[in-house]
């Protein structure tokens, strides 16, 4: 079963049968051509400070995949491999040009690794921005989470890494 989050929501990353997910696949995705696909996604290893914990723990991802109607992004993430100084793991957005919002069905969805479906996001109201911090997957007493945020940033890619500390 798909448990659906509004902004500011979150639930643990647990399989159909309850158990922990070793590994998740994180998928932001939108309606092809609906704007622009040119769109790039940072994936960001944090600190508790919500700061990458070095330049060597971000991953940016250039070109969409085109898969049916829709452009996507898919990253594997293997939570047991992540350092224990490492609470969250952001994943970010950022257009060049047009705002986020004319991504029109914007999504991110979280599945176990065989492509089950744990955790959906729709972001009904993209804000008017040129970055977006989409989610993050997150630890809490041992329990991997993911949480939806949807916050904008005005500045896109490079407002982006600033707000990480990967750039000055």
């Amino acid at each position: 079963m798909t448990v659906e989050l509004v902004r500011g929501a979150n639930a643990p990353l647990r399989g159909g049968s309850g158990q922990p997910i070793p590994r998740v696949r994180v998928e932001v995705a939108w309606t092809a051509g609906s704007a622009q696909d040119d769109a790039v996604l940072l994936a960001v290893a944090c600190d508790a400070r919500g700061r990458a914990l070095s330049t060597a723990h971000q991953a940016t991802f250039r070109s969409p995949t085109a898969v049916g109607d829709l452009s996507r992004f898919e990253l594997l993430l293997d939570l047991g491999t992540i350092p224990e100084d490492c609470p969250h793991v952001a994943f970010a957005l950022a257009t060049e040009g047009l705002s986020v919002r004319q991504l029109r069905g914007l999504t991110a969805t979280v599945r176990a690794e065989q492509g089950e479906e744990l955790v959906r996001y729709r972001l009904e109201d993209p804000p008017e921005s040129l970055g977006l911090v989409v989610a993050e997957v997150y630890r809490r007493a041992d329990q991997w989470k993911v949480r939806a945020i949807g916050q904008g940033l005005a500045e896109g890619y490079t407002g982006l890494l600033r707000s990480f500390g990967l750039a000055a």
